[in-house]
């Protein structure tokens, strides 16, 4: 459990993600991007996520609005996030920096887990703090037992 969660708390703590925030993530069903989607619905955010089309339910359960990977993306997005994103963690890498760029969100509140964007020369944010800490480990047990927190 500690990787992932510690990725999703680096990711999420490089943009600092709260309230008011329409975050895009991408692999939202994988280990990082559903704790990432979680702990930012746990700080207020809304939270779209793609994934495929089998794990609509689960995402759904979470309270994330799912969207499905593949030709039409940004249209997908446009129609989950009328008002825009404020906010994009790629967990895959590539297409979903694309999207995030050509619908006008800042380089700055885009952040990425992936080496893709380097190779792409996208110029995001990358998580600087993975240190697996007693207080974020005590944070994600606090989470799971109060919230729910559902992990794998």
């Amino acid at each position: 459990m500690p990787r992932p969660a510690v990725a999703a708390r680096a990711a999420l703590d490089e943009l600092t993600i709260g309230a008011g925030d329409i975050v895009l993530v991408s692999a939202a069903s994988g280990a990082v991007g559903s704790l990432y989607s979680q702990l930012a619905l746990s700080s207020g955010a809304s939270v779209i996520g793609r994934a495929s089309a089998l794990h609509d339910p689960h995402l759904t359960s979470l309270g994330i609005v799912p969207i499905e990977y593949g030709a039409g993306l940004i249209d997908r997005v446009r129609q989950s996030a009328p008002l825009g994103l404020t906010a994009v963690q790629d967990c895959h890498g590539g297409e979903t920096i694309a999207v995030a760029l050509e619908l006008g969100v800042q380089a700055e509140r885009i952040c990425t887990i992936t080496g893709y964007a380097a190779k792409a020369n996208f110029d995001v944010r990358m998580p600087t703090d993975y240190r697996c800490t007693q207080q974020r480990l005590e944070e994600f047990a606090a989470l799971a037992a109060s919230e729910g927190l559902q992990i794998g």
